[in-house]
């Protein structure tokens, strides 16, 4: 019989042809191409072990840079609206090239596509303010990139903090 688990595989493939699945039971290593999976996003992916039938999960990471947990209070602005708030956000991760969000409070519905203005503490303590384009809206989930996605010393400093 089957065992199954709530254990989540991560796995890391950007520009990766094939990725190596690992039964976290029995070892059982298998490469498995890329590009059927892409679909999926970086979303959970049930997975069955052909060895010892165990079912776990896969998680699909395509991104580029290492996201690092934060937890940061900030708020959406609408630039276009004279800087009016539009949500107040738990910053949740941070990379290089963007954020996970958290809305707490918002003033109306987000849409993937939109540019709205990310305010949220530096490092030092200071605010930072970065244009930011929703990329996934999921209930009270937001994906952000950033637009401006030259390196950023500010954002470098919350990325490698310790």
């Amino acid at each position: 019989m089957a065992q199954s688990t709530s254990e989540v595989v991560e796995l890391y493939v950007f520009k990766k042809k094939e990725v190596a699945i690992v039964c976290p039971s029995c070892g059982l290593a298998k490469t498995v191409p890329v590009e059927p999976l892409r679909t999926k996003g970086h979303w959970e992916v049930k997975a069955k072990c052909t060895r010892c039938a165990h079912v776990f999960r896969i998680s699909l990471n395509f991104r580029k840079y290492f996201r690092k947990a934060v937890a940061l209070q900030g708020q959406l602005l609408d630039a276009a609206a004279a800087d009016a708030p539009v949500a107040r956000v738990l910053v949740r991760d941070i990379s290089m090239e963007g954020v996970g969000l958290e809305v707490q409070d918002a003033e109306r519905t987000l849409s993937s596509g939109e540019t709205l203005v990310l305010q949220f503490p530096t490092a030092e303590g200071e605010q930072m303010r970065k244009d930011v384009e929703l990329k996934s809206v999921r209930g009270d989930r937001v994906g952000a990139r950033f637009v401006d996605r030259r390196f950023d010393p500010a954002v470098f400093a919350w990325v490698s903090a310790k």
